[in-house]
């Protein structure tokens, strides 16, 4: 899986050497700010913050086709009382071939400060064919190196995705990935089990810079004995007040059922219910400062 990884890496930049040339000169910095606030962290169907509210800020400079990132996030892991935050950060290259083939080549470090078991280096190469205007698709193979092995195994990453836009205000999108080593049955050294994650959304673009979105998603792995596999979903409204303020309100849940073994295998806090998920995200540019 490594050399595999390297292989598409040496390809996509061999095949755009001269393109990156082309590049530099012609390159400017950059850097991208985010910013959010929400009353809870929902990714996957559960809570991230034990239900209290989340922060992150992201910064990513840029110069040309090569690119930095940076994020830091508050999290709360009742079962790991000494996780509070992650961290993330990394560098990657943009190269493309003509008008219809792109890449994504990069490397990042993700850490939790205080549990050094989740941390971990992931290399990941995706590349992305633009069909027409309105249809692409992106194929990406990743390698998630953990610090620890005998807690999460090392494992190779298959990443699959379609993006359609069959009218203007109307946008599909549908990835799954495919974890080739996935977990360890019981939590610790031992058999795995591959994982399998498929996730489909639609967004819809509405008048005065409102858009609904509904997303179905299904965690899939693979008969462990250890983690049930379950369907989540989330359906929510967003309101861009202008190019740099957002706000967005959320109802996420899954079909795991508080107070069963399997919301207490799968959830940080034992708790699977729904929840309304509340945000408001500042972004912006250094360059809009000159503006």
């Amino acid at each position: 899986m490594k050399l595999g990884l390297m292989a598409v890496a040496l390809a996509a930049l061999s095949l755009t050497a001269a393109q990156v040339a082309r590049a530099e000169d012609a390159a400017t910095f950059d850097i991208e700010f985010q910013a959010s606030l929400a009353n809870d962290n929902m990714t996957y169907g559960l809570t991230n913050t034990d239900r209290q509210p989340y922060g992150m800020i992201s910064l990513k400079p840029t110069y040309g086709i090569f690119y930095g990132t940076f994020s830091a996030e508050r999290l709360n892991y009742p079962t790991y009382p000494d996780v509070n935050s992650g961290l993330k950060f990394g560098v990657g290259i943009t190269p493309s071939i003509g008008d219809k083939l792109s890449f994504d080549i990069n490397v990042q470090r993700q850490y939790k400060p205080a549990n050094t078991g989740f941390a971990r280096t992931v290399p990941y190469a995706t590349g992305t064919y633009a069909f027409s205007d309105a249809f692409s698709a992106s194929l990406g193979l990743g390698y998630y190196l953990y610090d620890e092995p005998t807690l999460y195994p090392n494992t190779g990453e298959l990443y699959a995705s379609v993006d359609l836009t069959p009218v203007e205000w109307l946008a599909l999108h549908g990835e799954t990935s495919y974890d080739f080593t996935g977990y360890y049955d019981t939590g610790g050294p031992g058999p795995t089990t591959p994982y399998l994650e498929a996730i489909a959304s639609a967004t819809v673009t509405l008048p005065k810079g409102f858009s609904v979105t509904g997303k179905l998603a299904y965690e899939d792995y693979m008969s462990n004995p250890g983690l049930p596999s379950y369907t989540w979903y989330d359906i929510g409204v967003d309101w861009a007040a202008n190019d740099h303020i957002s706000l967005g309100l959320h109802y996420q849940g899954n079909d795991l059922g508080t107070g069963s073994a399997n919301c207490t295998a799968q959830s940080w806090n034992g708790e699977c219910d729904a929840r309304f998920m509340a945000s408001v995200t500042i972004n912006g540019k250094l360059s809009d400062l000159k503006k």
